[in-house]
């Protein structure tokens, strides 16, 4: 079970722009996908990080956009559940707080977990 208590307003945010975003486009679960996506619109530390490595950060959100608009949708407001791996990320993070000796999980932390994602490491770039 995630505890949001230990996460910084930040990492709230992102998370908060992850669900909005699969909320908005009906999709029935939360995927890396949506937080990576959410972590290129926020601005920070990934976008940073990907200029750097001379990709594209408009690009690829392009390509997320598409990838995510081809998920299943669905109708009646349920909230999205999250999916296993982006659970999987989620404890990661926390995990890899914990071991740094941090008492909150931020958002510059879900970097690492994203980065090892079976479907965010083979977005197309």
């Amino acid at each position: 079970m995630m505890s949001l208590d230990r996460w910084t307003d930040g990492a709230k945010a992102i998370l908060q722009a992850t669900l909005e975003s699969a909320q908005t486009a009906g999709h029935p679960e939360l995927t890396p996908a949506h937080l990576l996506s959410a972590l290129i619109h926020e601005g920070g530390l990934v976008r940073a990080l990907l200029e750097k490595a001379d990709a594209d950060p408009d690009r690829l959100a392009g390509e997320l956009s598409n990838a995510l608009n081809r998920l299943p949708t669905v109708h009646g407001g349920a909230q999205p559940t999250t999916s296993a791996e982006l659970a999987a990320i989620f404890s990661a993070a926390q995990n890899r707080a914990q071991r740094a000796g941090h008492a909150y999980v931020t958002a510059r932390i879900f970097s690492g977990p994203l980065s090892r994602s079976p479907t965010t490491s083979s977005a197309p770039s």
